[in-house]
């Protein structure tokens, strides 16, 4: 009580409810990892992106929304306590798959990833698709 009582009259009321919101984002991202679903779907390359880096996507819609799909366009957002940006990319179909190139933003700390397809989307039943990123020494941001 007298951390939460410290944090309230050193903390004004807005940074409290951006740390809350923050801190819950993580807490998601934390357990979007560990609760199964459709994780297997996106494959990123290479395996530790760093903030800056230009990553393969490749994307297997089988037991998707988007299964019979033949154009599909991946939202990425990219995150660093708040969302800084977003950018689309038309993924290239080859085979039963989608790949495409994306270039991590420099200051993201995390990118979460939505794939459409027209009106169809794909987010991995609401829990989303994320590229978790690396700093230099190989320990996630």
């Amino acid at each position: 009580v007298y951390l939460l009582l410290t944090q309230i009259t050193n903390n004004t009321w807005s940074d409290m409810k951006k740390q809350f919101l923050l801190g819950l984002f993580m807490v998601v991202f934390l357990l979007s990892g560990i609760i199964t679903g459709k994780e297997n779907s996106m494959k990123v390359s290479p395996a530790k992106p760093k903030a800056g880096d230009e990553v393969t996507i490749t994307f297997n819609p089988a037991g998707t929304k988007l299964e019979k799909a033949e154009k599909i366009e991946m939202s990425a957002y990219f995150y660093s306590g708040k969302l800084d940006k977003m950018v689309t990319v038309d993924l290239i179909k080859s085979g039963k798959v989608f790949t495409g190139k994306l270039k991590i933003d420099t200051k993201a700390e995390i990118t979460g990833v939505k794939f459409a397809a027209g009106e169809k989307e794909e987010t991995n039943n609401k829990k989303g698709y994320f590229i978790r990123l690396y700093n230099t020494d190989g320990k996630e941001t």
